[in-house]
């Protein structure tokens, strides 16, 4: 049961792994990257700039600044990437117009 509810398996051929140039190399079948795809729909990628924040600060920011009807995901990335994911495609729509 992944994060959004959805049942999900792998299934044989779904996942082709090769070395091209020396450089390894994973390919994925057209369900998969149609999940992928449907599964990211919804997400941001988010980068801080200047000072580090901690994880639990960072999330009660964000619910403060953005104020979702629903709950959203966020997920450390590293290097100061975070990627939060939105259940609500209209939250997710009011994030990407706000402007700050």
């Amino acid at each position: 049961n992944g994060v959004s509810g959805v049942e999900f398996s792998l299934l044989k051929g779904d996942v082709n792994k090769s070395v091209v140039n020396g450089i390894p190399s994973i390919e994925f079948s057209k369900r998969i990257q149609q999940f992928l795809v449907k599964e990211m729909s919804t997400s941001v990628v988010l980068n801080l700039l200047g000072r580090n924040i901690g994880f639990v600060a960072l999330q009660n920011r964000l619910y403060g600044i953005w104020r979702t009807s629903k709950p959203f995901q966020l997920m450390d990335i590293e290097n100061g990437y975070f990627l939060a994911k939105f259940q609500s495609p209209d939250d997710y729509e009011k994030i990407l117009s706000q402007r700050s």
